[in-house]
């Protein structure tokens, strides 16, 4: 028999060929069902018989046509649940649900495949997410390629930020898999579980977008071009796998609902239940001075080690200290910081978990420093002086600071790349880029933050709540923009939300009489999400309220609102056009903590005097 032909009395099918030679979901080869021929009949003299086999043979037709129309009906049905690859016919097909991504061709041929059976909804999530690494996986191995041959600092230094970002956005798809292997859909009743499904996926692809943002400090060249031409299909993969995971968080396992879910319909109401993380007993160690315990009697913190440049504590270095705290630790760990200046680069690695730092207030322990993207080999996102990716940190009663100054242009105070991060009465010092609330889920309470342009910025899900947000004199020619969102796709949970919070200039902004023109942020990507609610804005702010990027950039995506500002500066009679006033105090619950960073399953735990709520 020739090769590639099937013997009539065959039925074959084959395999599904998993990537990378796993064997996972792989069927035999050459399973071949046989079917039986027919055979002749023998003629008979006897009319009876004749008769008899005469409806013999219809009897035996009719269980033919039953044997072959069961299955066909099972494999119709199967086919309208998930559908076949490329078909477009019945609402759960295939093409029905990769219509729900921004990239829906990418999607079905990303997804396809002849010999794939998967009728469920989980599964195909779980394939897209796969396929994703995969691609994030290809373009680790560019990044090595290209950064071997490379000499020009500039480009080591964003290459360098490629390596860190993309190690991180497989961990998070890595992590989303490990979540979805015990998420169980029957009930729907997995709120928290299917939120944190989305704020991984959410940080995958910032994390990705990073690492081409990173080239944009970068003259254009053979590394740029190919670092952005394999970039691109890799955002477009995570765009979908992100897509199709809050279709799974808004549909469920029912894929006839898959149809109602439009990629363009905006921030999903998350639900936050019960849970949280566990944490140790109250106490202050009889060692410290009297001055001390009083001090940290009145904190809800129980402290493990002191750092003190006197010497009166265990360390004298913040990061040394930081380094010795235990890894992966499911209490908290706390470094209290005696008041003093504290110079240098201070990073949170991402196994100090559930780590506090606590100082003795704002402008009483200082750290400081001034990397900018001045310097060699320095990028926006290498400059912050506090880096903390630890999920569960809290931050509490210090101030960060970046000097470098309004000429040396970004200049990060501090990046926070960490989930269930919290920092109380904290103030944050820099010019441009103050503040990069980079990825996943942030809370600020009673804090400041002071800058020029773009001095909050990044592509966490982060609320503000009772800040204050204070402009800084500029250089010459520039303006001040208070915010500039990083969301770079609608189904991304992200965003940055202020309650209740204080815009204005600081002692010496004031006294300058206002010569600077004072927008409350502008789109920094396509789909930009910022929202001022019940909060004051001073007379520094224009009439207009936002400002664009550049022309129509992000317009008609981005989404741009206040609900009741108050203040010299909240009139909304010459606001932009783009912009929204919500009137609606409903419309505003999804911007709640409680909603919008699931904060009633963590934040209590760490004790912030927060509202969930957004006071009404």
């Amino acid at each position: 028999m020739a090769s590639g032909q099937t013997p009539d009395a065959l039925k074959c099918y084959g395999k599904l060929h998993a990537p990378n030679g796993s064997s996972e979901n792989v069927l035999p080869a050459n399973n071949c069902i046989p079917i039986m021929s027919k055979g002749s009949q023998q003629k008979s003299s006897s009319r009876r018989r004749l008769l008899t086999i005469g409806f013999l043979c219809l009897l035996l037709v009719g269980i033919v046509c039953s044997a072959i129309a069961i299955p066909l009906s099972m494999k119709n049905n199967n086919a309208s649940k998930l559908g076949t690859p490329g078909s477009n016919n019945g609402p759960g097909t295939l093409a029905t649900v990769c219509n729900a991504t921004l990239y829906p061709e990418l999607c079905e041929q990303s997804l396809q495949n002849e010999n794939d059976t998967t009728t469920d909804s989980t599964a195909l999530v779980q394939k897209s997410v796969k396929v994703a690494s995969y691609r994030v996986t290809d373009m680790q191995t560019t990044v090595t390629n290209l950064s071997s041959s490379e000499t020009n600092s500039t480009i080591l230094a964003a290459l360098r930020d490629c390596q860190e970002v993309l190690d991180d956005t497989l961990e998070l798809l890595n992590g989303t898999l490990q979540e979805m292997s015990s998420l169980n859909l029957t009930f729907l009743q997995q709120p928290e579980q299917l939120d944190t499904l989305l704020t991984l996926m959410s940080a995958a692809l910032t994390d990705h977008t990073t690492c081409l943002d990173g080239f944009e400090e970068v003259a254009n060249g053979t590394v740029k071009d190919k670092l952005i031409e394999h970039g691109v299909s890799v955002d477009q993969l995570l765009s979908n796998a992100l897509a199709l995971v809050s279709g799974l968080a808004a549909a469920g396992d029912d894929l006839n609902k898959w149809k109602d879910f439009l990629h363009g319909r905006g921030l999903r109401e998350s639900q936050a239940g019960p849970g949280g993380h566990r944490y140790g007993a109250s106490g202050v160690p009889k060692w410290m001075s009297m001055k001390t315990r009083r001090f940290l009697s009145s904190s809800p913190y129980k402290v493990d080690v002191v750092v003190a440049l006197d010497g009166s504590g265990k360390y004298k270095s913040i990061q040394k200290a930081i380094d010795d705290a235990p890894e992966k630790s499911d209490k908290l760990y706390v470094i209290y910081i005696k008041k003093g200046t504290y110079s240098g680069q201070f990073i949170v690695p991402k196994k100090k978990t559930n780590l506090v730092l606590l100082g003795d207030g704002i402008g009483k322990t200082i750290l400081t420093g001034k990397l900018n993207v001045k310097m060699e080999g320095i990028t926006t996102f290498l400059s912050a002086t506090l880096i903390v990716k630890a999920p569960g940190f809290i931050g509490k009663d210090f101030t960060v600071r970046n000097t470098a100054g309004p000429e040396k242009e970004q200049a990060v105070a501090m990046r926070v790349s960490a989930d269930k991060a919290v920092f109380w009465r904290c103030s944050f010092e820099a010019y441009q880029d103050t503040l990069y609330a980079h990825s996943l889920r942030q809370f600020y309470y009673d804090c400041t933050v002071k800058g020029t342009v773009d001095f909050m910025f990044g592509n966490g899900a982060a609320v503000f709540q009772k800040c204050k947000l204070l402009a800084r004199l500029p250089m010459q020619g520039q303006q001040i923009t208070f915010t500039a969102q990083g969301r770079t796709d609608p189904n991304q949970n992200t965003g940055l939300i202020f309650h209740s919070c204080i815009l204005d200039g600081d002692k010496d902004f004031l006294a300058s009489g206002f010569s600077v023109r004072s927008y409350m942020g502008r789109p920094w990507k396509l789909y930009s999400r910022t929202v001022f609610l019940k909060s004051y804005l001073g007379k520094l702010i224009d009439p207009e309220g936002w400002l664009i990027w550049v022309g129509d950039w992000a317009l008609k995506t981005c989404y741009y609102a206040e609900y009741q500002s108050w203040g010299p500066g909240s009139s909304a009679k010459e606001r932009v056009s783009w912009s929204r006033q919500i009137t609606s105090a409903d419309a505003t619950r999804q911007f709640s903590p409680s909603k919008f960073i699931g904060a009633n399953s963590w934040l209590p735990a760490t004790k912030v005097p927060a509202s969930s709520t957004i006071y009404y």
